[in-house]
């Protein structure tokens, strides 16, 4: 703590938790974020007839990817089995922008999307 300046004050601090790295917190946080991501994406497939290529890019923008990108540099150095789940929620949204079925190739679709370099 001192390294980083940090000063511990014992009237304030209740409990302190350092996770391990094999700590299962980190994936619990995930997969709420993928939990609502597939809701959002739920919701906007049920409307997705009713509206245009943009009007749907504007919805998953702002519902699915902008949590996916909350905070994603705490994502760095994670392993990949934890970040796939993160890569499948932006492939889903990539397929639904572009009405694709579900199973179809999203490598091209990829560039388009702002999650692009993860």
């Amino acid at each position: 703590m001192t390294d980083h300046h940090l000063k511990l004050n014992p009237g304030k601090t209740e409990l302190l938790f350092l996770p391990g790295k094999d700590c299962p917190f980190h994936d619990l946080a995930i997969k709420a974020v993928t939990r609502s991501c597939r809701f959002m994406l739920y919701n906007i497939r049920r409307v997705r007839p009713c509206l245009t290529q943009e009007a749907a890019q504007v919805l998953v923008q702002a519902l699915v990817i902008s949590r996916l990108d909350y905070c994603n540099s705490l994502l760095a150095g994670l392993p990949a089995c934890a970040i796939k789940p993160l890569q499948l929620i932006q492939n889903a949204a990539a397929r639904l922008v572009f009405n694709l079925p579900k199973f179809s190739h999203v490598t091209p679709l990829l560039p388009h999307t702002p999650l692009a370099s993860n």
